[in-house]
């Protein structure tokens, strides 16, 4: 017999999965469209789903997305994760670290064109980055648009009545839609 607290967690387990390949999908589009802040915007989501898709995979995609956005602060993030996780071989573990200087030999880690926001919480006044998932200051976690993937920094979004997540309404504006992206 299951208890209603893990039945819970096994549809939420559900969900999570449907979600990581969501984003994943969605940013690898965006990636082939040429649409990099978008892009940008999607793959940081990912490190919420590192469980489901490997911390290698998604940082190795952040580094990649950061890069061809020209948010070098994220991609030097994204490098340094790859190079120290525990999972990786020496070989790749040095490879990271060479791509990371041939990098940064010619940029400084400085994210070009990015936007703050106020954080949505009103108690927090910290200024948050279009491309944060959550507020370093308060720890309040912003929810993905599932139709872009950016995080949604205010109270103008439609919720599907199925499964609950949220699209930005000034995104549906642009592309009316008859059904939920997820």
């Amino acid at each position: 017999k299951y208890s209603s607290k893990d039945i819970d967690r096994i549809i939420f387990n559900q969900w999570r999965g449907a979600e990581a390949f969501h984003y994943y999908m969605l940013c690898q589009v965006q990636l082939y469209n040429k649409k990099f802040k978008e892009a940008c915007k999607t793959v940081m989501r990912l490190t919420l789903y590192e469980k489901e898709l490997g911390s290698e995979e998604v940082y190795r995609l952040i580094a990649l997305c950061s890069y061809l956005n020209k948010c070098f602060k994220i991609c030097s993030y994204a490098l340094c994760i790859l190079q120290n996780l525990e999972s990786i071989d020496k070989f790749r573990r040095l490879k990271y670290k060479e791509l990371a200087e041939s990098i940064f030999l010619k940029f400084g880690p400085k994210n070009i064109d990015e936007k703050f926001f106020k954080c949505p919480n009103e108690e927090c006044k910290q200024l948050v980055s279009e491309y944060d998932i959550y507020c370093k200051n308060c720890g309040n976690t912003f929810s993905g648009c599932v139709l872009t993937g950016a995080s949604i920094f205010d109270h103008h979004y439609f919720k599907c009545k199925q499964c609950h997540h949220k699209t930005k309404k000034s995104e549906v504006k642009k592309k009316p839609i008859n059904n939920c992206p997820l």
